[in-house]
């Protein structure tokens, strides 16, 4: 059995990482028991055959745990090549080594590493539907495990990495309330149009919808990177637990499922919404996506002026927020874009980019009007993009202003920001400038990114870490 092979062997191919507690279904094939405990509570079918699924019949799959933990050892005692991510070739290029024979070593460490990964990942992406591992596991592939290749190993760290806390569907703690970011950006890629939003799955890769390219583009973490999809004007995108794409389409007015590597899963057409005034989505600008852990759907129909809700496997939508028609009332809004739903504190409240409104609204799971929880025609003039973090005794939200050029750092019913955490050099072309910002994220150790829309470009704002080491 090959190097690859043994890789997906030890892997759930729900999760797309390394087993933990394997377990066997029905089914016949083996699934890390907290993720297909969560799939058949949702959908009581198997993710591969369809077939009826007991969540009583789940069988621990001792072989295959066995087979992790004697990879595991081996990849202790092993030299592991490091992989080579955008920041790394940035600084190895700003570097130059003393002797050409450094440098020539640097360059070599470097090619392998980064095809190794770039191996990993062409080969470990997969859908749902991919097959996988079966219930006889066999001794021979717990020997194959020990003798991998220190290339092989490189890939198996990367999928171990934690989840980014952009894609979790929760509200993450941030690591203080006093944290701050540096006011200059990376440009991590500027091949683009228009860039309306990104993503950030849970190997750090970024998905950035290339709008008015009408594409969607992976950068992966060496450095690579390839078209998914292509024919489609996307405003917003949005990553699951299990690194599926979710994307909206203005041509088409619908949001498509995509695995990670751009296979199509399933459409939302937005053709039967109850409760609406109206029969059909209408994406106007950047409707926004929010998918929450237990995968329902949260959409902004920004044409239509409310936020509409979509369960599991479910055909029609439900208006939980707006639906009133256009206006400045309480159970209105007027062009609703970006949405971040809460599912720490206040469960299910969804906090809404008013941006003809110029506020961010929050609306309590079930209620008839939102409440008011920023507002400020200067600051907040035409808010797109909203990220909603806790730290140890608040909420923080992070809001992107469209025709401010800035992010900012708000506090919840405060009358101003608390600070400018990107953009602080106003509008332009410049490291500390943005021209009208739109989609944000962080990544797992908290840098920000922020899609340029009006610089056609993507920013990397570096987390400073020595802004929480006196906090409290």
């Amino acid at each position: 059995m090959s190097s690859v092979d043994t890789q997906q062997y030890l892997i759930c191919p729900l999760t797309l990482q390394l087993f933990n507690e394997p377990v066997t279904a029905e089914d016949g094939h083996t699934y890390e028991r907290k993720a297909i405990t969560e799939w058949i509570t949702q959908h009581s079918t198997s993710p591969i055959t369809k077939k009826f699924l007991s969540i009583n019949r789940l069988t621990p799959n001792c072989a295959i745990k066995d087979a992790v933990e004697a990879f595991k050892q081996q990849q202790a005692q092993s030299n592991i090549l490091p992989s080579v991510s955008i920041a790394d070739a940035n600084a190895n290029a700003a570097s130059p080594s003393t002797t050409s024979t450094s440098t020539s070593m640097m360059a070599t460490t470097s090619t392998i590493a980064s095809t190794a990964t770039m191996t990993t990942i062409l080969t470990m992406t997969s859908t749902l539907t991919m097959a996988t591992t079966s219930t006889r596991a066999t001794t021979s592939t717990m020997t194959s495990t020990a003798t991998m290749t220190s290339s092989s190993m490189t890939i198996s760290t990367s999928t171990m990495a934690p989840t980014s806390s952009s894609t979790l569907g929760s509200t993450p703690q941030m690591p203080c309330a006093s944290a701050e970011w540096s006011s200059t950006g990376i440009t991590i890629t500027s091949d683009l149009d228009s860039p309306h939003d990104i993503a950030i799955d849970s190997r750090d890769n970024i998905i950035v919808a290339d709008t008015e390219n009408h594409r969607l583009q992976k950068y992966f973490t060496n450095g690579t990177n390839m078209t998914l999809l292509t024919d489609i004007k996307a405003p917003s995108i949005f990553i699951d637990k299990y690194d599926n794409i979710y994307v909206t389409d203005a041509f088409g007015d619908e949001v498509r499922i995509l695995s990670s590597n751009g296979e199509l899963i399933t459409i939302i057409d937005g053709s039967n919404i109850s409760g609406s005034i109206v029969n059909h989505f209408v994406f106007d600008g950047q409707p926004c996506l929010y998918v929450d852990k237990n995968n329902t759907v949260y959409i902004s129909d920004t044409g239509n002026h409310q936020v509409i809700k979509y369960y599991p496997n479910s055909t029609s939508g439900i208006v939980v927020a707006g639906g009133k028609g256009q206006g400045p009332e309480l159970n209105q809004l007027n062009t609703p874009y970006g949405i971040y739903v809460d599912e720490i504190n206040e469960i299910g409240a969804i906090y809404i980019c008013d941006l003809q409104n110029h506020r961010i609204q929050k609306w309590l799971n079930g209620a008839n009007e939102g409440i008011t929880v920023a507002a400020n025609d200067d600051q907040l003039d035409s808010p797109v993009s909203i990220l909603l973090q806790s730290t140890a005794d608040r909420m923080v939200m992070f809001i992107s202003s469209f025709s401010a050029n800035h992010v900012f750092k708000w506090i919840p019913y405060e009358q101003e920001a608390q600070s400018v955490i990107a953009g602080i050099g106003g509008f332009g072309d410049e490291a500390n400038q943005l021209d009208a910002p739109r989609g944000i994220k962080f990544d797992k150790y908290w840098n920000l990114y922020v899609a340029d829309s009006g610089n056609n470009r993507v920013q990397k704002f570096l987390f400073n870490t020595s802004s929480c080491d006196n906090s409290d």
